[in-house]
């Protein structure tokens, strides 16, 4: 549903998988972001990777709004691009809880941030940032130093 919610945002441009597993870790991870909104989930550990393993998932996303008519596939010179479909914004006006409208409100921040970037330029965002994401956690007081008291 994240992925909907993102090819809503950005509509009616439409993004690969590669900017769409970068935005589905923003859509979670948004504070990680200079000037970001409050993330959508809570700061976890190491949690920069988890860009790396989130094109599975996001995938499998794709393959389920795409068969239910909610996002087009198509194929282009750049490869497989994906769009939402034009109603997908009244499907999405179904969904009202709060998670849901945090959601929406930073894929439209993801959108008016990164959406104008060039692959190259996001890919080079991330890449400069990814060791910072999840490293509040690096001086745990509570993990243990590997010494004996």
């Amino acid at each position: 549903m994240r992925s909907l919610v993102i090819l809503h945002a950005v509509y009616p441009r439409r993004c690969d998988i590669k900017r769409l597993v970068t935005y589905d870790y923003f859509l979670s991870h948004s504070g990680d972001a200079e000037g970001g909104p409050e993330s959508l989930h809570a700061e976890s550990p190491f949690r920069s990777g988890e860009i790396l393993v989130r094109r599975e998932i996001v995938q499998r996303g794709l393959t389920l709004i795409v068969a239910k008519g909610l996002a087009i596939q198509q194929f282009g010179s750049f490869g497989v691009e994906y769009q939402a479909a034009s109603f997908a914004g009244a499907f999405l006006d179904y969904f009202e809880s709060e998670y849901a409208r945090k959601a929406k409100k930073i894929a439209s921040w993801i959108n008016q941030r990164f959406g104008q970037m060039s692959d190259t330029d996001l890919e080079r965002f991330v890449s400069d940032n990814l060791g910072k994401w999840g490293v509040e956690f690096a001086d745990n007081p509570y993990e243990s130093s590997g010494g004996s008291e």
